[in-house]
């Protein structure tokens, strides 16, 4: 299979990819959390809403946000990395950039639901589910964390002439 090279096309299917799940879902809730948050309309004055109401900003909400945009956006990131090819040092800056961009909506999503958490702990009280829900949010962005990790790291094929004498092993195995 021929792979990518071109910086623009890695980026078209970052934007396809999202654009695809914009018109399914509605373009709304791929900007919602982010603007919720820089807007600091997350930190005014209200109440906390527990129900499972998905019309109005809720802790079911904001996890439920997150789980769907993470989801779409880890199937949109491990297409472009199979197509990508990573020889190309231009497509792959891009391929880095644009996962780092697709998980935005996600983090932010999972950004307010922590806050909410903190905010009703902070209120009502400590209770476990309160807290079991605060370690979800902090275990979200952890796997969050490792598979872009996993997604931007590349590795080329092994060429043990150069590999070991870049890395100076080549005086500790005497070759």
């Amino acid at each position: 299979m021929k792979r990518i090279s071109s910086p623009i096309i890695v980026a078209l299917i970052f934007a396809s990819g999202m654009a695809l799940f914009g018109a399914g879902v509605g373009f709304r809730l791929l900007y919602y959390p982010a603007w919720f948050l820089i807007s600091g309309k997350l930190f005014e004055s209200r109440p906390v809403i527990t129900g499972g109401a998905l019309d109005q900003p809720s802790l079911h909400k904001y996890l439920f946000i997150f789980a769907v945009c993470a989801t779409w956006s880890g199937l949109v990131v491990l297409t472009a990395r199979v197509l990508t090819n990573p020889r190309r040092r231009s497509a792959l800056l891009t391929f880095r950039i644009c996962a780092m961009l697709v998980y935005v909506t996600p983090l932010a999503g999972l950004t307010c639901t922590l806050y909410e958490v903190i905010r009703y702990m902070a209120t009502m009280g400590f209770t476990p589910r309160r807290l079991i829900a605060a370690v979800v949010c902090v275990v979200g962005y952890f796997a969050v964390a490792v598979f872009l990790h996993w997604a931007c790291r590349f590795r080329l094929p092994w060429r043990p002439n150069q590999t070991l004498h870049w890395t100076g092993a080549t005086t500790v195995l005497g070759t």
